[in-house]
């Protein structure tokens, strides 16, 4: 009896750490990236797409700033997105620029998940 206690509260434990490394890794719980992303330049810009989304059934659960900007040249940012559905990341241009010309190319490769491989007119931006 003893012993199955003990395996018990060996899992329980496990099970808790783990549920604690999980919310520390996520970004939604992290007060310095969230402070970060409040301060982003594109946060209000950012803020509209949520609400988008909520009236089309998608539940955004946080917004964070996105390791993408700067990825074009004249780019204004770039916010990672977490939903109920899973994680994506949005690039923000100028009014007055668009990713016309831009080819999104999916490359596998054995023993590797998909990748995508942006191709654009616009210019990259190699300093970050």
């Amino acid at each position: 009896m003893q012993i199955v206690r003990f395996i018990l509260s060996a899992c329980m434990f496990l099970a808790v750490v783990s549920n604690a490394l999980a919310q520390s890794t996520d970004p939604c719980n992290n007060d310095d990236l969230r402070r970060a992303w409040e301060n982003d330049p594109i946060y209000t810009e950012a803020g509209e797409l949520p609400r988008i989304l909520e009236n089309r059934g998608f539940v955004v659960v946080c917004v964070r700033s996105s390791k993408q900007a700067e990825l074009f040249e004249g780019e204004k940012g770039a916010a990672w997105y977490k939903t109920k559905q899973g994680v994506f990341e949005v690039l923000f241009l100028p009014v007055s620029q668009n990713f016309e010309g831009l080819q999104i190319v999916a490359e596998s490769k054995p023993r590797w998940p998909s990748h995508l491989h942006l191709s654009c007119a616009s210019h990259f931006n190699n300093d970050g």
